[in-house]
């Protein structure tokens, strides 16, 4: 015993684990070495926190899912961590260790495995509906979202820059950027709902096991279908650019610049899904400053290629479609230099192992099958924008143009509140599975109070900045004064996204078929009303009082859920 402790006790300085590692997860690990290590501290109150090497059968905290503790107990000597002793039974969770160690007992639904080496950190129990905890946790949702909004709104800080320089290049060219923007946004959102999510899934579990092996074989699945699935896109993209854009409605008078633009941004399809999978890396792994700073820098590059290539060298539309091209695949060289270069992801295979890296048909298969399950809410969502944009394209230039240049500004605000619903999630996951429903209501009322008071902080501002901001992107008078029409029902669909948070967690308490069945009633209305809009050759307003109709429902029906006791099932 002794013996396995020490070993367990070498290897724990160099696999650090979080107890709950995932994505999103509000909880980490502080040691400095391993991949769970990242400068952001991240905590609840009167929790705590558990950094595990398990031998024999092996069991993260994660899959042992432990819903109670009371006692905590740490084992260190200085800055070293030592060995401990964990067994669980009957009784629960019995730790010992060597020095300045205390018992702890912990309830956990998964008996009879064995854990060696199992160090525990403490935090002050009791307390947590307290107001110092309602702190940490206010404190915690805050830095969470900014954090992570800061790498989410990569494509649509992309999108801003492209449209504030076409924007200068006339109605045509800005109006190009209307189509392109509902194919790649469709890439986007497909991606990120499916292919991000199961990254960010599957490497996470690995992580909390500390299972290297398993790590490096879930990004290399991830990876290598990103290539696959890029390539093909850019290839449909190229071979039938000409009947997609025709089918969504390009007028004539665009179709040069629109084909144009899709040519050139088609090589960076397979960037763009690289940087969604490197992105679910990191944050699987709780890092996500990485992320944001490569997301800044690529937003920065963006920003100077544009009037270079589209002025100065006189190249107008091509150079920011070639501009948010070699910004994308700038990213994705960034984030293969770090990786190549990390302990963790590019760790050598031990003796004999190396070919357990490879990825298997049964990855893909088992990658392949997450995705599906998450593609039908992403097709719902990209359904209803899609549509909006084909509308707005088919009433003509000027309101396509007006379309392409609102939506910018509500997406990129949109961006911001829907990292509510990554940051809600995970800590609903969290709190249910460690103190109970009690908690998770406390967390999920702050995560919702926080994302009200983004939605009107964001909608306010759009509201008071409406006459000005748009002349930023366009001086032209007639897509001005469609866009005035426009700006009203923007402001309300950003008031309400906070359904975004209150989606969040009810995904994390468990309740996903009820947010997938709400799609249908919220979509469905909208849809009808962007068709009753086409049919009788409505305006630029009408469309966007769609999609605000469409985010209304959904506030209504997640209320519903979240609100009414007869209605409430997981929380």
């Amino acid at each position: 015993m002794a013996s396995s402790s020490a070993m367990g006790a070498r290897s724990l300085a160099s696999h650090a684990r979080c107890a709950v590692s995932q994505s999103g997860s509000l909880f980490q690990n502080r040691t400095r070495e391993g991949p769970g290590h990242s400068s952001l501290w991240r905590r609840l109150p009167a929790s705590f926190k558990t950094v595990s090497q398990a031998s024999g059968t092996r069991r993260s905290a994660e899959s042992a899912d432990i819903i109670r503790s009371n006692v905590r107990c740490r084992i260190k000597t200085g800055t070293d961590q030592q060995a401990g002793v964990a067994k669980i039974g009957q009784n629960g969770l019995r730790c010992s260790g060597n020095q300045n160690s205390s018992g702890g007992l912990g309830k956990r639904r998964e008996l009879g495995a064995r854990v060696e080496c199992a160090t525990y950190e403490a935090v002050p129990a009791g307390g947590e509906l307290e107001g110092e905890s309602v702190a940490e946790i206010d404190r915690a949702v805050i830095l969470n979202t900014l954090t992570a909004s800061s790498a989410a709104i990569a494509d649509p800080i992309m999108s801003m820059v492209d449209t504030l320089f076409v924007g200068r290049l006339g109605v045509i060219p800005l109006s190009a950027l209307g189509p392109n923007s509902v194919v790649f946004n469709a890439v986007f959102l497909i991606m990120s709902f499916t292919g991000g999510i199961v990254t960010a899934e599957i490497v996470g579990n690995a992580h909390a096991k500390g299972d290297v092996i398993g790590m490096q074989r879930a990004i290399l699945t991830s990876v290598w279908l990103s290539v696959i699935v890029g390539a093909l896109g850019m290839g449909a993209l190229l071979a039938f650019g000409p009947q997609l854009m025709s089918a969504i409605g390009t007028q004539p008078d665009m179709m040069a610049d629109t084909l144009l633009y899709l040519r050139i941004r088609a090589s960076g399809v397979p960037a763009s899904l690289l940087l969604l999978v490197f992105q679910a890396v990191y944050r699987a792994t709780l890092d996500l400053r990485t992320p944001a700073i490569i997301v800044v820098l690529c937003g920065i590059l963006n920003g100077i290629l544009d009037p270079i290539m589209m002025f100065s060298w006189g190249w107008g539309i091509a150079g920011a479609a070639i501009a948010t091209s070699l910004s994308q695949w700038a990213g994705v060289a960034m984030f293969a230099w770090l990786m190549l270069r990390h302990k963790t992801f590019a760790a050598p295979a031990p003796a004999g192992r190396a070919q357990e890296r490879v990825p298997k048909w049964q990855d893909y298969k088992h990658y392949l099958q997450d995705c599906s399950g998450l593609l039908f809410r992403a097709l719902t969502i990209i359904a209803i924008y899609s549509f909006a944009g084909v509308v707005a394209t088919r009433l003509g230039s000027v309101n396509a143009a007006g379309y392409q240049l609102v939506n910018n500004l509500q997406m990129f605000q949109l961006t911001i509140l829907w990292m509510f619903l990554e940051v809600g999630q995970s800590m609903v996951v969290n709190a249910l599975g460690r103190r109970g429903k009690r908690l998770a209501r406390l967390i999920s009322d702050r995560v919702i109070l926080w994302s009200v008071i983004a939605s009107i902080g964001l909608a306010g501002a759009t509201w008071g900045l409406r006459g000005s901001l748009p002349r930023l992107f366009i001086q032209d008078d007639a897509v001005l004064k469609v866009v005035a029409t426009a700006m009203l029902p923007c402001c309300a669909m950003i008031l309400m996204g906070w359904n975004n948070a209150l989606e969040g967690i009810l995904i994390g308490a468990g309740d996903t078929a009820y947010v997938v069945s709400s799609f249908l009633p919220a979509a469905g209305t909208g849809l009808v009303m962007l068709a009753y809009t086409l049919v009788k050759g409505g305006s630029l307003a009408a469309i966007w009082w769609s999609l605000a109709v469409y985010y209304v429902l959904l506030t209504l029906l997640y209320s519903i859920r979240y609100w009414v006791p007869q209605a409430r099932v997981y929380i």
